[in-house]
Formats: C-alpha cells, sequence, structure tokens
C-alpha cells in the first residue's frame, strides 16, 4: 500500500496520484485507466490528467477531490 503526503501529490500528475489510489483499494490494473477515464469525464478533468495540480484552478482541485 502506497501512503502518500500533500506534497507528493502537488508533485505528481492527476492520473498517477488516480492510479495509486485505486492500487490500494485493490483494482485490477486492467480496470483501472477505464476509471479514472470515466470519472475524470464525469467531472470534466479528462483534459487534465496530465497536469499536475499546482496548475489547476481551484475549482479543478475540487473536482479533482471528487
Amino acid at each position: 500500500m502506497k501512503t502518500r503526503t500533500v506534497t507528493d501529490f502537488l508533485n505528481c500528475e492527476l492520473k498517477e496520484y488516480a492510479t495509486d489510489i485505486l492500487e490500494n483499494r485493490c483494482i485490477p490494473a486492467d480496470r483501472m485507466n477505464e476509471i479514472i477515464d470515466e470519472y475524470s469525464k464525469i467531472v470534466g478533468m479528462d483534459k487534465f490528467l496530465d497536469s499536475n495540480p499546482e496548475n489547476l484552478s481551484g475549482g479543478q482541485k475540487q473536482r479533482v477531490a471528487i
């Protein structure tokens, strides 16, 4: 199980962070990308998966938290 601090979150891309969360929940690797793509589209963040959180607005950060 990976543990991340706030500093780790700020220094990685959104997709990498989401993948770590799903790994901690024992989601199979082949299903992870499907889940990330599906939910990022729902909250309108699919274009920002390769972005670092420091480059996002406050509202975008809130959507990532969902």
